[in-house]
């Protein structure tokens, strides 16, 4: 290297004997890596921005003591980026499981509005279509990022609503103690004043965007002062040099987040709600929000699919209804007994033969295949073991929702019963799209033998599903109509009677 070149450099350079067998880009970019900067400002810049570590240079030929010295800091950085993915796998993990929750809330609140229950009725059609084409089960656990925002809205909505229960238990109290005393009257106007705040805070929120960090911004203010006075404390410049030669050498991506300054428009919901009054988009934006929120829903594209369901299942158990209807409004016991028995035979083909077709009717998404059960029923020889195995599960999971029916259900409970749906009705369709995907996809059907040893036992399952629907139709409040309600075809349901 040339004296014009050690007179450019100054003091960065360490000693170019180690690195004598490096070329001269190799010097500059070696040198750089394993020296510091010569000046504190140097050190804030690299602090400041998104400036990312520099990074490893890439040699030919490189010696003991700097290969060392890669290799240790290459091990640092490669833990540091260990523990990020670990990081950003449990926050992947958790976003997931909350936005499963809040898909389930959403279809358990769907599934009580009459009409819109279609809704939930066609996610599970698509639930079943997608692990019927796929075969994984994975794939039918849709919406968790759709989900997640309305698990962080029942999240926020829980919290900021425990102050004004709060202000509103004490009222009672003072309530029940004297009706007539200034504390009651206290209490009542505080809880007037609690509750205009938290409506007006949850206005605040939902105009400007509904995040997480919206609904606790009071609770932030002391927080990022208190980061504040730490960050001004870190700038100066002997605590920035000790900060990078500790903590910084061994993370220095976390250091260098931490140094960024946060905006106020992230997390401040009045300086949010000043710029979008200033620029004159608060409604706008919150209105294009929602939308696009629910556009990606598809409300649409569910309806069409929960629709064309109930009207297969009408089809398939309309038949049964009316033959038990007639026989239990009969006077003659002879035909009370024939037509029970006709009603008896028509539900166990319906129940028999329904989910073969409904699995087809996910797969092609055709209602004309609700007709075509000899086509259905021919793929029960390709896979009788796992078709067995959904009808188990089916009976075993919908013997509770046979047990809500014993007694009308206020109608302001009827979500509870929902989020018994679905949390019942999510595994069985799952795992008869599982067992359809096998059945449809095998290349040849099963040997005879191990066919006919499989049947009776589907025959004594479905059997059981005819037993517990006979029998609900003495035990529930809705009768004969319950057959139409069938629990494991149908949510709680569209068109119930006290819906």
């Amino acid at each position: 290297m040339s004296n014009r070149d050690d007179h450019r450099l100054g003091n960065q350079i360490p000693d170019v004997n180690s690195f004598s067998e490096l070329g001269r880009q190799d010097q500059i970019a070696t040198a750089v890596l394993v020296s510091l900067p010569a000046s504190p400002s140097s050190i804030a810049s690299d602090f400041g921005g998104s400036v990312q570590p520099p990074p490893f240079p890439i040699t030919n030929h490189v010696d003991v003591d700097s290969a060392g010295v890669v290799t240790a800091l290459f091990a640092e950085n490669r833990f540091e980026n260990f523990l990020l993915r670990v990081v950003g796998g449990v926050q992947s993990g958790f976003r997931w499981v909350g936005g499963m929750f809040g898909v389930g809330f959403l279809l358990a609140w769907l599934a009580t509005v009459p009409i819109v229950q279609f809704l939930t009725l066609g996610y599970f059609v698509e639930v079943t279509r997608r692990v019927a084409k796929s075969g994984r089960l994975r794939d039918g656990l849709l919406g968790a990022t759709e989900g997640w925002l309305v698990c962080k809205w029942m999240f926020g909505l829980a919290v900021t609503w425990l102050p004004l229960l709060a202000v509103s238990r004490m009222r009672y109290d003072a309530w029940l103690v004297d009706p007539l005393s200034t504390t009651y009257a206290s209490w009542r106007f505080w809880e007037f004043v609690v509750f205009g705040l938290t409506v007006v805070h949850w206005i605040g929120v939902g105009l400007t965007g509904g995040q997480l960090r919206h609904f606790f911004w009071p609770l932030l203010v002391p927080w990022y002062m208190m980061t504040g006075l730490v960050k001004r404390g870190l700038s100066i410049s002997w605590v920035q040099l000790l900060v990078e030669k500790t903590i910084g050498s061994i993370l220095p991506k976390t250091v260098a987040a931490y140094y960024r300054s946060v905006p106020l428009s992230n997390w401040f919901v009045p300086a949010v709600l000043w710029r979008h009054l200033w620029q004159g988009t608060l409604l706008s934006e919150s209105s294009d929000r929602f939308w696009n929120w629910v556009a990606r829903l598809r409300p649409g594209y569910y309806f069409s699919w929960g629709f064309g369901a109930f009207a297969g299942m009408l089809m398939w158990f309309v038949g049964p209804t009316l033959w038990l209807l007639i026989a239990t409004r009969a006077t003659n016991p002879a035909a009370e007994g024939i037509f029970f028995l006709l009603g008896l035979g028509h539900l166990f083909l319906s129940l028999q033969y329904y989910p073969l077709v409904h699995c087809r009717y996910c797969e092609t998404g055709r209602w004309r295949s609700y007709w075509q059960w000899r086509q259905a029923a021919c793929r029960y020889w390709y896979s009788p073991l796992r078709l067995c195995l959904a009808a188990a599960l089916a009976l075993v999971l919908t013997f509770p929702l046979w047990l809500t029916r014993i007694a009308m259900i206020p109608y302001e409970l009827w979500w509870l019963l929902s989020v018994a749906y679905v949390v019942l009705l999510g595994p069985v369709w799952l795992t008869w799209g599982w067992a359809w995907h096998h059945a449809a996809n095998k290349p040849r059907s099963t040997t005879w033998l191990w066919g006919l040893s499989w049947m009776p036992i589907f025959w004594a399952l479905i059997f059981g599903q005819v037993i517990m629907t006979v029998v609900s139709i003495y035990t529930s409040w809705q009768g004969v109509f319950n057959i139409l309600l069938h629990p494991t075809f149908n949510v709680p349901s569209p068109f119930s009677l006290n819906a």
